[in-house]
């Protein structure tokens, strides 16, 4: 699994860092970059990612995806 969760915070308007995604799901900012990070390969679970996906306005489909 992989995911996409800085590519989607990145595009999200106006412009979300990782501080501010971070507080609206309740994580503190070094987590959020930890989840962002493919060389750590840590995804978060379902409801994590659906808080993301909620937070990002898109599908969690777009959030997690498998990887190639």
């Amino acid at each position: 699994m992989a995911n996409d969760i800085k590519f989607w915070r990145e595009k999200h308007k106006p412009f979300m860092s990782q501080t501010e995604l971070g507080k609206q799901i309740g994580l503190p900012q070094f987590l959020v970059s930890i989840l962002e990070n493919p060389d750590t390969h840590i995804d978060p679970d379902q409801e994590l990612a659906h808080k993301i996906a909620n937070k990002l306005n898109v599908l969690i489909t777009d959030i997690l995806r498998k990887e190639n």
